[in-house]
């Protein structure tokens, strides 16, 4: 099993001068593989992930990926990414990162607002949760050891640019969707 973290996100590096597209991140996905020397897997993606787990599905389709994948894909797992762009309801923090004020704001924020800061995270972290969910002491838990892998490391200082996934989704959604 190999579960890894995306350039920008976990316990990865999170360098400033990075644009963290789909394309690279999905590019960094097939080289560790090839570098693991892994033949075929089952693979299971998350949130972002599912996004470069899309682009390299298109990719497959296309016919374009070395001949290394051929039989790589043994099944796809996706979990609670937004599999259909038009479709997906965006946060109120994810809209104000992606606007022309997302750095600005994203800078303010991680500098000046800790706290508040911190507690509208948690008020937008609870709203993934279902309403049927009954375990409060677990989800406070839960967002707490979000928050903190956010912050790892600098991480939240560029959530502005790690988010920049969503302009590549809303550039080749239609891509993705011609294919599947």
């Amino acid at each position: 099993m190999v579960v890894f973290d995306h350039l920008g996100f976990g316990f990865s590096d999170k360098p400033f001068d990075y644009t963290y597209s789909l394309v690279d991140q999905a590019e960094q996905a097939l080289q560790l593989w090839m570098e693991l020397g892994i033949q075929s897997a089952h693979i299971v993606s998350q949130d972002m992930g599912d996004s470069i787990l899309t682009e390299i599905l298109a990719r497959y389709q296309r016919g374009v990926l070395p001949d290394h994948f051929k039989n790589f894909f043994k099944s796809i797992t996706f979990t609670n990414g937004g599999m259909r762009y038009d479709l997906i309801d965006f946060r109120l923090s994810q809209i104000l990162l992606m606007s022309p004020i997302g750095e600005t704001l994203n800078k303010l924020s991680s500098r000046n607002f800790k706290g508040r800061s911190d507690q509208m995270g948690k008020a937008q972290l609870a709203t993934v949760w279902s309403p049927s969910y009954k375990d409060e002491a677990q989800k406070v838990k839960d967002i707490r050891h979000i928050q903190m892998l956010n912050k790892y490391r600098g991480g939240s200082d560029i959530t502005y640019k790690t988010i920049s996934y969503l302009h590549d989704r809303a550039r080749f959604d239609f891509l993705y969707h011609e294919r599947y």
